[in-house]
């Protein structure tokens, strides 16, 4: 663990468990918010090289997307961690407790080819702990993930990629690999042109931002008609 002095440690930490509600009444076809909550469960190691935490923990967050042309998906979210006296321990001795902490993050994701079910993602995420003192790297952690999404057509989403600690916090691995299983619920954007299938004519195939009939959710090759 970064920035933790003598203790030297792997492992898996916690599962999350959680999902993300969709904020329809104040979005639109290029601007998407979003709720979400999650569940953080612990995961007791028992190999005496094993830090982890012992209390069970709530994320909630407001997230932001927005559609943009070359299809580019960039986002931001702000939301509230709820670590309830959050505490490392490693060989039955508990080093650190931190604080509530607010955390952050902004991503960009495009299409790897098109038509492609791939999609690479780059993101950028932090916190800062909610309490009084000084803040330092020791206690506002920073990452970098780098992230491939595979977007099947039975409404389920895999997310596999890899992480790096840009700071020397406390609970900050200093690289990480992860995988995600999303599983979509309802209406969905299967061609990702940020128009979900039930107003979308071409659910396949993504609209072309060129301001000619953009709300159909279909491309035109021919915008006036001539038939060229």
């Amino acid at each position: 663990i970064k920035g933790s002095g003598n203790v030297s440690a792997q492992g898996i930490g916690t599962a999350r468990l959680g999902g993300k509600f969709s904020l329809k009444p104040i979005s639109s076809k290029r601007n998407h918010f979003a709720l979400s909550l999650v569940g953080l469960i612990p995961i007791d190691g028992q190999q005496s090289n094993y830090a982890t935490t012992k209390n069970f923990q709530i994320e909630t967050a407001f997230s932001y997307l927005r559609f943009m042309p070359y299809k580019i998906v960039s986002g931001a979210q702000i939301g509230y961690h709820f670590l309830r006296k959050h505490s490392i321990t490693a060989k039955g001795k508990e080093y650190f407790q931190i604080p509530d902490q607010s955390f952050w993050g902004l991503y960009a994701k495009r299409e790897l080819w098109n038509h492609s079910p791939l999609w690479g993602i780059v993101e950028l995420n932090g916190s800062v702990p909610i309490a009084n003192g000084s803040y330092s790297s020791f206690n506002t952690p920073a990452e970098i993930l780098l992230a491939v999404n595979y977007r099947s057509k039975l409404d389920w989403n895999i997310t596999s990629g890899f992480g790096a600690g840009l700071t020397s916090s406390v609970g900050l691995p200093d690289y990480r690999i992860f995988i995600a299983f999303i599983k979509v619920f309802k209406d969905r954007d299967t061609d990702g042109d940020g128009i979900y299938n039930s107003k979308d004519a071409c659910i396949t195939s993504q609209e072309d931002t060129d301001r000619f009939e953009d709300s159909d959710g279909c491309p035109e090759a021919d915008n006036d008609k001539d038939g060229l």
